[in-house]
């Protein structure tokens, strides 16, 4: 089965890299050129930006260069003549706002500067596209993500109970997944943990700081703490002269490399979709102390606490959460036998449960199916074009803006 994988652009393209790099079975992924739609209002002043501006509807168009049985879309609907699912950390803000690159209209979202009768109008345009026959199933990371995608448009009234019912019954959770490491030897000497953070602030690299300065001075030789992600001059320094290693950013190969002599993985997030820097932890056996609560609400779904993790809830305050992740790191450093406790609780959870690849394929697969059997026809139209303008992106562009973006955020780490 050729599956046709995309828009490339996306940060969450094929889940993170991880379909390419380990595919179902049966499947052959493959890429194409692409051009991403935007339908708009017309503006008598300043021209639509897709980085500003709220689009009404945007979708994805791949080029006919590349055969294909099906497309398996990242977040943005699809115009096609063939069917294709959709796969989506977040579904909700896409319906709301956009993808990546709108980040300019999330913000004005967010500050309630769009207004309501706009925010509907484009969730019930954009619900119409994944409503479409051609779209076999809209694919979850979560269910709380599937629960607040239909809740949402439950309480909206964005869609008939027809549609609604439509809608419920060919979304399905399906957890991302990566290949479960071999198991190391039993750690002896120095414990090596590791925080990682694509952005500094969210992912809660302040307090990643304070905790890594605490355990440094405490246990001066019992640990080696590395810092992967952006941070501030300032900051580096005080790290540097505590002995952490802190590197801005990583070749994917030197990341994972890093990550498999990793005995603890640290992620005190303050929000995080999904997670798949826990994920790839998790399948290398590295005992997980993360954030719990409010921005991480749907942990409870991926790692249990004690048996796969430490948790420390969000709802604390900075400074109590900082003292209580630098106490459950502590406790890791010093006892053996919890740090292999929840790295074969963590091997176990990737070969045979629910962040397994076998897990993964079943449901993917099940997906592919439902696609396959959708009736080629003529191209259905993507968009309504009546009073309103297009305005597209091809695919160069969308990579130029994305890594332009992503550099003003911080920098990233290459996953």
């Amino acid at each position: 089965m050729r599956v046709l994988l995309g828009p490339a652009h996306e940060l969450h393209a094929g889940a993170h890299g991880s379909l390419r790099d380990a595919p179902p079975a049966t499947v052959e992924y493959v890429s194409d050129m692409y051009s991403v739609r935007f339908l708009h209002p017309p503006r008598r002043t300043s021209p639509f930006s897709p980085l500003h501006d709220i689009a009404r509807e945007e979708w994805v168009y791949f080029d006919h260069t590349i055969d294909r049985d099906i497309i398996h879309s990242s977040r943005l609907p699809v115009e096609s003549e063939c069917g294709w699912v959709v796969d989506a950390d977040s579904l909700l803000s896409t319906l709301r706002a956009g993808t990546f690159l709108a980040l300019g209209s999330a913000d004005a979202l967010r500050a309630g500067a769009i207004p309501e009768m706009d925010r509907l109008a484009r969730a019930r345009a954009m619900l119409r596209l994944y409503c479409s026959p051609r779209c076999a199933r809209v694919i979850f990371w979560t269910e709380r993500g599937r629960q607040e995608l239909l809740a949402y448009v439950r309480s909206r009234g964005l869609a008939g109970s027809a549609a609604l019912d439509h809608l419920e019954e060919k979304s399905h959770v399906v957890y991302p997944a990566v290949p479960a490491k071999a198991p190391q030897a039993s750690p002896n000497g120095t414990v090596k943990i590791l925080y990682t953070g694509r952005t500094f602030a969210d992912k809660g690299g302040v307090v990643a700081a304070a905790v890594f300065c605490q355990l440094a001075e405490m246990r001066t030789t019992e640990c080696q703490l590395s810092f992967v992600g952006p941070c501030p001059r300032a900051l580096v320094g005080r790290l540097e002269a505590s002995g952490v290693d802190v590197q801005h950013w990583l070749p994917r190969e030197r990341y994972l490399k890093l990550l498999a002599e990793t005995d603890v993985f640290f992620s005190p997030t303050s929000f995080e979709s999904f997670g798949m820097a826990l994920v790839e932890a998790i399948a290398t056996g590295a005992a997980i102390v993360c954030s719990s609560g409010p921005g991480m609400e749907h942990i409870a779904e991926l790692l249990v606490s004690g048996e796969n993790a430490l948790l420390i809830s969000n709802e604390l305050t900075l400074r109590a959460r900082v003292a209580a992740f630098v106490e459950a790191l502590d406790a890791l450093i010093v006892n053996a036998d919890l740090r292999r406790h929840l790295g074969h609780c963590n091997r176990r959870l990737t070969t045979h449960g629910r962040l397994s690849q076998t897990r993964r394929d079943e449901g993917l697969l099940a997906a592919y199916d439902a696609a396959m059997c959708v009736k080629v026809r003529k191209r259905e139209d993507a968009g309504q074009t009546e009073k309103y303008e297009l305005f597209e992106w091809r695919a160069e562009t969308c990579h130029w803006e994305t890594r332009r973006l992503a550099c003003e955020l911080g920098g990233r780490i290459l996953l």
